[in-house]
């Protein structure tokens, strides 16, 4: 590998993504995941650690956002705080987290309240908002401005254009996260046709 190789923006969310699904990983274990995912040994571990200290800079201040959410975290964190009309509609959200196991995070309850209005049913509305809420978690420990284009594109059902200058570059986003918040998994037979299909205006 030359020294000079360059680490983009695709590498450095990757590392982000793998640090925000294992927080308590050494940059070694890091390392490791980044390299599977890429089915490649790169980057190598000093890359990665150089990478670590950068978020682990922009996520000092411990951001609330990706705390729980509770009715509290109106008064407590105004800045993020829901709607009134909301909060029936989040907190139905909250309640079927909680009898899952699971739980809302303030970032996740802000989209709930920013998207309930065009997305009546509980279910998709969920899952909708923890999507809107990990690509703007993975901009953000990245340090690049949050770019929700895709991801509305998918809501109002418009075709996905390969020439939209400002739709997401592909090279914003993880390896398998599709500009539209889709995990795409290349094991399946056809996904890498779908892939395509996307990028050039078509249809999942």
């Amino acid at each position: 590998m030359s020294k000079g190789r360059i680490v983009d923006d695709r590498v450095r969310l990757l590392i982000a993504d793998v640090y925000r699904e294992h927080p308590d990983w050494r940059a070694k274990e890091v390392k490791a995941e980044v390299n599977k995912r890429l089915g490649q040994d790169w980057p190598g571990l000093s890359v990665v650690q150089k990478e670590l200290s950068k978020i682990r800079e922009r996520l000092i201040a411990d951001n609330p956002q990706d705390k729980p959410w509770n009715t509290d975290a109106i008064d407590r964190y105004p800045q993020f705080a829901i709607t009134p009309e909301s909060l029936p509609v989040v907190l139905k959200v909250w309640k079927s987290r909680i009898e899952n196991d699971s739980w809302l995070t303030i970032r996740e309850a802000k989209w709930v309240s920013h998207l309930f209005y065009v997305i009546p049913d509980i279910e998709k509305l969920t899952e909708t908002a923890r999507r809107y809420a990990l690509i703007e978690q993975l901009y953000e420990m990245t340090g690049q401005p949050f770019n929700s284009r895709g991801l509305d594109k998918r809501l109002m059902n418009i075709p996905f254009d390969y020439f939209d200058p400002f739709e997401p570059r592909v090279s914003d986003l993880p390896y398998y996260l599709d500009k539209d918040g889709e995990v795409i998994d290349f094991t399946s037979p056809d996904a890498k046709e779908r892939f395509e299909a996307k990028r050039k205006g078509g249809t999942k």
